[in-house]
């Protein structure tokens, strides 16, 4: 198959990105990511970078957002009151981002972009991962996915994917 310029390494919950995308990364969210190089088997002389989010925003609107915590019954008496699950995430309009690429606080699998990050991976055409859109107040912000096949519309093949990030972010 195609060798994806953006895409997770699974079993780490990490993302790797080719060299392209990571200097995509450094011109448009210097401060918001570690690039950690790395050699992939089998590929050869081509570069690849961990991706290592840097920014963390306590951003979940828990009015608004569908919140399952650990509680004593699950057994890990370390993780009562933290989030177990999130479903239909809604940031909060009232936090100040300021950060083009960052992880959701409280539930780090989670990895926001802004709308001008997002437009530019669009512009390059970059493959491999899924924007999800999710509110923020009125307007919306994209979440990197793993690639879905039944969330097609929001696939990345070089076209507009849709309305993404709130107008206060950056």
């Amino acid at each position: 198959g195609r060798v994806l310029d953006l895409t997770y390494a699974l079993s780490y919950g990490a993302l790797v990105a080719t060299a392209q995308v990571a200097n995509l990364f450094r011109r448009h969210a210097p401060h918001d990511f570690q690039g950690i190089p790395i050699k992939v088997a089998g590929m050869g002389r081509r570069r690849f970078e961990i991706i290592n989010i840097l920014s963390v925003v306590n951003c979940v609107d828990e009015r608004r957002s569908k919140i399952e915590r650990w509680t004593k019954a699950d057994g890990c008496p370390e993780k009562i009151g933290q989030y177990e699950a999130v479903y239909e995430m809604h940031l909060d309009p009232k936090v100040e981002i300021g950060a083009d690429l960052f992880r959701v606080g409280g539930w780090m699998v989670t990895m926001v972009i802004s709308d001008r990050l997002r437009q530019a991976l669009a512009e390059e055409q970059v493959m491999g991962v899924d924007f999800i859109e999710i509110p923020v107040g009125g307007a919306t912000a994209a979440v990197v996915s793993p690639p879905r096949r039944r969330l097609a519309k929001w696939r990345m093949r070089g076209r507009s994917v849709a309305r993404f990030a709130p107008t206060n972010w950056r």
